[in-house]
């Protein structure tokens, strides 16, 4: 061991003598290491050192036996397996990051494709509602509750504390708005507001861009007006409002209302914001042209209704006319047949009377809706029995006041039916009901159920299919039904006569 001498493995301390093998023998133990060097002249050799004491007969340590085994090739082995394992947490550590950015990026998708599939959702609900709407719109009369409907799923949508529309009007300088909803009953609802665009804090704003624009609770804490005592009762803290516009105008604004603070619109809210407001503004076109088209249908009905009854009443005063001509004549030859002439020229004139009434309902529409419905029929059936002598049964129960547009329309195809009757049907019967179910005298005030009109006839019958409808006016009837929500059912075979039923549901 005087010819080279150890080091600690790895670095240039002497190995301590107390822990060398050989000594620690020496003192009785058996002892081995192996992070020892030996340090030669021209390289270090790693070893194995193991040392047993040797005793004579009196257990005294007479002497050590020691065993160096050369270690490199245990040491290089050692090495290579320590860089294999550090290769290989390196490759760990690098595929879990792999794995971990690649769950990150799935998550994120399965996020997007949930928010989509959530947007995808709410608009097939929108959809829904919309057609749900076009189909109940007759006239701007019922746009009121559509919009109020619209606005209830647009916060279902938007996710909105509160939210509003406005429509600009034509003028261009206010604002009215059409409907709002209202979280809490205590703050005033805006519905109908009219708002002038010089209103405090609308003239910052820039409509021309088309951008929806964000304003703060405390932008209008000093402001006066409805629109801040709005505000100041309500908990919301940030607001959005998304303009809208065609050719290039503004139209009107769709408004927001969000309780957190900072709140920002996605693209996805951006364009589901637009095409909520060009649905709104598709519903209010079809309101408009079918309350134009139910008026222009209306004019023309009172045009040619009133021509027939003119002819009607022109055709009995002239019959009226010549009975009271000859009338004295007839006295003087035959007093009976006088007599008869004389309830003749009585029934010519009621029949005249009741022509001209109805002549009035149609100059005055306002009058059909100030008349019982039971009323009318009456007098219908009088003006006709007097024209074509055809003798009529009505069965008239208590119905309940009906709505102003069900009550005309009721009207409308009695009259239309009953004038077919007259002029096609040739029959020699007549009967006209008119019930409700369940019976008004059974049911409270808030009275729910169906009302019913049936108008049979004993004549000659026709084909629906053979294109004679149309000249029947039997479309105008469904039109009619078909816009107070009413079925209208026909029942009519050549020879069998014809049964006109038409059933409105509160």
């Amino acid at each position: 061991m005087k010819y080279f001498s150890f080091r600690v493995a790895g670095s240039d301390q002497d190995y301590p003598v107390e822990r060398n093998p050989i000594s620690e023998a020496f003192e009785g133990k058996i002892s081995s290491v192996d992070d020892v060097e030996a340090d030669l002249i021209d390289r270090r050799v790693p070893l194995e050192i193991w040392a047993n004491p040797v005793r004579d007969e009196q257990g005294n340590i007479e002497s050590v036996v020691a065993a160096f085994q050369d270690i490199t090739q245990r040491r290089q082995t050692q090495a290579e397996l320590e860089e294999h394992r550090r290769h290989l947490e390196q490759l760990v550590d690098q595929r879990t990051a792999e794995l971990s950015a690649t769950n990150e990026l799935l998550l994120a998708e399965n996020t997007r494709r949930q928010r989509l599939e959530d947007i995808l959702n709410l608009r097939l609900e929108w959809l829904i509602l919309v057609n749900q709407v076009n189909q109940r719109i007759t006239s701007t009369r019922d746009l009121p509750q559509a919009y109020q409907k619209l606005t209830e799923m647009i916060k279902k949508v938007l996710n909105p504390n509160d939210a509003f529309l406005a429509e600009l009007d034509d003028q261009g300088k206010e604002l009215k708005l059409l409907s709002h909803t209202c979280q809490d009953t205590s703050h005033p609802d805006l519905t109908g507001t009219m708002i002038s665009l010089q209103y405090p804090g609308l003239t910052d704003w820039r409509f021309e861009g088309g951008e929806p624009f964000i304003f703060t609770r405390s932008q209008l804490m000093d402001r006066n007006g409805p629109i801040s005592a709005h505000y100041q009762h309500t908990q919301s803290q940030h607001f959005i409002i998304v303009p809208q516009r065609f050719d290039d105008d503004m139209i009107g604004l769709l408004g927001l209302e969000f309780l957190e603070p900072g709140r920002m619109f996605s693209s996805d809210e951006i364009a589901m914001a637009e095409r909520i407001w060009f649905d709104i503004a598709q519903v209010r076109e079809k309101a408009r042209i079918a309350e134009k088209s139910e008026n222009m249908i209306v004019v023309e009905e009172r045009n040619r209704l009133a021509r027939d009854l003119h002819d009607s009443v022109t055709q009995v005063l002239f019959s009226a006319s010549l009975v009271a001509e000859v009338l004295p004549r007839i006295w003087q030859r035959d007093p009976d047949k006088a007599l008869r002439s004389l309830e003749e020229l009585r029934l010519l004139t009621r029949g005249a009377l009741a022509e001209m009434r109805t002549m009035l309902l149609e100059l005055r529409p306002t009058a059909v809706s100030k008349t019982q419905l039971e009323d009318l029929l009456a007098q219908l059936t009088e003006a006709i029995t007097s024209r074509s002598k055809l003798p009529f049964q009505l069965y008239i129960e208590r119905i309940p006041t009906l709505p102003q547009e069900v009550h005309t329309s009721f009207y409308r195809i009695a009259q239309e039916s009953l004038n077919n009757v007259v002029k096609h049907a040739q029959a020699s019967q007549v009967s006209i009901s008119l019930s409700a179910t369940p019976s008004i005298l059974d049911s409270s005030e808030d009275w729910k159920g169906k009302v019913i009109m049936t108008i049979r006839d004993d004549g000659r019958g026709y084909s629906l299919q053979n294109g004679q409808t149309e000249h029947l006016g039997l479309e105008i009837m469904r039109e009619r039904a078909a816009i107070i929500g009413a079925s209208l059912l026909i029942d009519s075979q050549p020879g069998k006569g014809t049964e006109v039923t038409l059933v409105w549901q509160n």
